[in-house]
């Protein structure tokens, strides 16, 4: 396996475990591995944690639901399926976009291209050899990766091309037990 990664789980917020040079990262308190509240857009939209403007409110599936919810709005004049959704999830949203509504991918844009500068600053903190998307935005798979992997190449240093590579996760719903079982055996092994 990878020595240098990140698992970002994509769900109601956004989650991460880090490993760098094999092992778990916790932090000094428990709390490394939160990207979901790192900020995006300073004075950006309010978040429960008390926080404005983090990648959560943008990019996990309740962002992805808040940024459509909020174009719609604002874009009274533009046509879309999603008006007449009477709840709207980010699943009806992806599912518009890969259908090809305007308005559904516009906001698909906006969370990848949160994703996207997500992992260009993880990379820069860790230097991951490999970033892995779980969880039930990922399951969108290569229709997400490649909006998230065109910001992530856009928004990268010019200096070095991205050795870092993004990938879904192929265990699917099972990825954050498989998770848990590591964090636990590790802790017990140390």
């Amino acid at each position: 396996g990878k020595q240098n990664m990140v698992m970002i789980t994509l769900g109601s917020g956004i989650g991460a475990g880090l490993v760098v040079n094999g092992r778990i990262i916790h932090g000094s308190s428990g709390w490394a591995g939160e990207p979901g509240h790192a900020i995006y857009k300073v004075n950006g939209t309010q978040c429960g944690c008390g926080q404005k403007g983090c990648f959560e409110k943008y990019a996990s599936a309740n962002g992805l639901v808040l940024v459509a919810k909020q174009y719609l709005e604002e874009h009274p004049e533009e046509e879309s399926v999603l008006r007449s959704e009477e709840e709207l999830t980010a699943k009806r949203v992806m599912d518009a976009a890969k259908e090809g509504d305007k308005v559904a991918d516009t906001c698909v844009e906006v969370a990848a291209e949160a994703l996207g500068v997500c992992c260009v600053n993880l990379c820069r903190v860790l230097d991951p050899d490999l970033i892995v998307f779980s969880g039930g935005l990922a399951l969108s798979g290569d229709f997400l990766l490649k909006k998230i992997e065109k910001h992530f190449r856009a928004y990268h240093w010019t200096i070095q091309e991205p050795a870092c590579t993004l990938i879904i996760s192929q265990s699917g719903e099972k990825t954050g037990m498989i998770g848990a079982a590591a964090v636990a055996r590790m802790d017990y092994l140390n």
